[in-house]
């Protein structure tokens, strides 16, 4: 039996009344209106997993230095088909869109054109490439001769990954972050999720997670960080409130305890959206591990439902979902000095969910192995620009590539529109 996309009305006893069923092949959801309205997807539109084909490679095993990588920490693409790629000690490198490396953007240190730490970059046509440069408390930003150095003015942790830095099309810059503890050791709602930032490194026209995300994600951050890379120690295993920001103001907010996330229109207008999904368990033994070594302890039985979500700028949202953690051996060396033989991360394998501008489930898109991409911020990014995926990737070896994908027939279920 197989659901047909329809409307459902709602009467004075919250019935579904215009809904049918149907044995045919068309798209299943259905509409629930309320406030919010609701998109129920039952599956995607295309029902066969679409699979990422890498038609691109930058990177060598030896050799030339300038295509050698060691441990990528965050890269960017420009419209132009550009490559940004941030390796710590090693500054930014630039790269044509057929992958020849073109020069170095920033060096290492501290000076004007020198960046320390970058765990996330953002590049545009208007607003050029802009770097968050950890440390040094500033961002970068080039789209001239001379790069404009913009400090962090007031203490902020900043986000990591696809959510860190936004900007809209009339050029301005918007930095995602993750407030700082009160002095109870919790965060105080409304929580801020995005601001923009002037030249002046000073914030402005906040903007804050919806306040009944306090309910659904009521577990809030620990005073306890990896470098900053993560919200806190148990952020694969409880659910955390999910955002990103598009280039047209489209703020698209998730709490991640179900397969559910809002789509926010500039006008304020808001759209739900569902789909089913398998919960992903955490097994014992994971869990026995992570307290005795990790100090992670009260770990819910499930994962989130996902990881992570992203607006390209096309229309189209992509949603990372959980996979279950890989089980990873450490080298005989930890072992012999630790008595530690294994340790459990994030899985990289898997795929990503595909939503249409309206909330429609369009497809799963298959990632191919080798990608270094959880959707937790232990991972670089990812860059999405409609059918075409850029990753970084590790062979056998653990040697690290960025690679470009493309996606076929994605472009035939449903162009969108820039968010």
């Amino acid at each position: 039996m197989r659901f047909v996309g329809c409307c459902a009305l709602l009467c004075g006893a919250c019935l579904f009344v215009a809904c049918r069923y149907s044995d045919s092949a068309e798209p299943g959801f259905w509409v629930e209106n309320g406030n919010p309205n609701t998109i129920h997807n039952a599956r995607p539109v295309h029902q066969d997993t679409l699979l990422a084909e890498r038609k691109l490679r930058i990177g060598s095993l030896d050799g030339d230095p300038d295509l050698t990588f060691g441990e990528i920490t965050s890269l960017a693409v420009h419209p132009d088909g550009r490559i940004f790629v941030f390796e710590d000690g090693r500054g930014v490198r630039s790269f044509d869109r057929h992958g020849t490396f073109v020069g170095s953007v920033a060096g290492s240190g501290e000076g004007p054109r020198e960046v320390d730490f970058v765990p996330s970059m953002h590049a545009t046509s208007v607003g050029g490439l802009v770097l968050h440069d950890l440390g040094n408390a500033r961002l970068a930003r080039f789209r001239g001769p001379a790069p404009t150095l913009i400090p962090l003015r007031r203490v902020i942790r900043q986000s990591y990954q696809e959510d860190a830095i936004a900007s809209h099309e009339d050029g301005s810059l918007w930095l995602g972050f993750h407030p700082l503890l009160g002095p109870d050791g919790v965060v105080e709602y409304p929580r801020p999720i995005y601001a923009r930032v002037t030249d002046e490194g000073e914030l402005r026209d906040t903007i804050y997670a919806p306040e009944y995300f306090t309910d659904d994600c009521p577990i809030l951050s620990e005073a306890q960080y990896r470098r900053g890379f993560w919200d806190d120690r148990r952020e694969p295993y409880v659910p955390k409130v999910k955002w990103a920001l598009g280039p047209r103001g489209t703020l698209v907010v998730g709490c991640p305890a179900e397969y559910t996330f809002d789509i926010l229109s500039p006008d304020d207008e808001v759209l739900r959206v569902t789909r089913p999904y398998r919960s992903v368990a955490i097994s014992d033994e994971e869990k026995d591990f992570l307290a005795a070594h990790a100090g992670i302890g009260s770990l819910p039985d499930e994962k989130p439902a996902y990881a992570r979500l992203i607006i390209p700028g096309d229309g189209r949202i992509w949603v990372r979902p959980s996979f279950p953690s890989r089980r990873v051996p450490l080298p005989q060396e930890t072992f012999d000095a630790t008595g530690v033989s294994h340790t459990w991360v994030p899985s990289s394998a898997g795929s990503l969910d595909v939503f249409s501008s309206d909330g429609r489930w369009l497809a799963v898109v298959k990632l191919p192995q080798g990608i270094a991409y959880s959707g937790f911020p232990n991972e670089p990014s990812m860059v999405i620009r409609g059918d075409t995926i850029w990753a970084v990737a590790r062979d056998s070896f653990d040697v690290e590539y960025v690679d470009r994908y493309e996606v076929p027939r994605l472009s035939d279920l449903d162009g969108g529109s820039a968010n």
